[in-house]
């Protein structure tokens, strides 16, 4: 009786030991992910931390060359102008002329 106890004890730890292991290796299985997935995502946290700069960058860029761009917007919008108010004074000479012109033929 008292070996057949024996073995039975023996069987149950045996048993639990059994299970243990198996407990363990599926904790470290889960680790092995969970790293795997630390990884991968610190991975992706670098990716993202690059493209961002570089947007960062260009956006910069994009921000000189719109202030740029701007800026000379305004000086042609000026000299339009001011050739404009030129043109308006050639046109108004011209038709100054013209209307002397006329004056003069109408009375020869």
């Amino acid at each position: 009786m008292k070996n057949s106890q024996l073995n039975i004890d023996t069987e149950l730890k045996t048993q639990r030991i059994q299970l243990q292991d198996k407990t363990i290796i599926d904790v470290s299985l889960h680790l092995e992910l969970v790293q795997s997935q630390l990884r991968a995502s610190q991975t992706e946290k670098q990716h993202l931390d690059l493209q961002h700069l570089e947007l960062t960058t260009q956006k910069e860029q994009l921000d000189l060359k719109f202030s740029r761009t701007h800026n000379e917007l305004e000086t042609i919008t000026v000299e339009l102008q001011e050739a404009k108010r030129q043109l308006i004074g050639i046109d108004e000479v011209k038709k100054d002329r013209d209307e002397r012109i006329g004056k003069l033929r109408h009375e020869i």
